[in-house]
């Protein structure tokens, strides 16, 4: 399996993100504080539902924002997206479209 793209929004330092990915090899590349490691930790959450850092949802929700989607569509037998809802009172809603 491999994740074709990632769409963020209010997620840790990402307003909104999309990215796409190679079914090879991908780099994450930039200066200290501008969001690889949060990038890698969206990619954990869509793996495992709960972030690699921290044990409370709603602590991944961008300051000031009241909900944080996540979506990443990968290639395996079926190419429907898996969807995480983040909301300030810490309930996370999985859905697939």
């Amino acid at each position: 399996m491999y994740l074709k793209k990632l769409s963020l929004t209010n997620f840790k330092n990402y307003s909104q993100a999309d990215y796409q990915f190679s079914d090879k090899i991908n780099c994450f590349v930039g200066n200290n504080g501008v969001g690889k490691t949060n990038l890698m930790d969206a990619i954990y959450y869509l793996s495992f539902c709960k972030s690699y850092f921290n044990p409370i949802d709603s602590q991944n929700i961008r300051h000031q924002e009241d909900i944080s989607p996540l979506m990443g569509p990968a290639s395996v037998m079926t190419i429907r997206p898996t969807i995480f809802n983040v909301s300030r009172n810490g309930t996370t809603v999985r859905s697939f479209s």
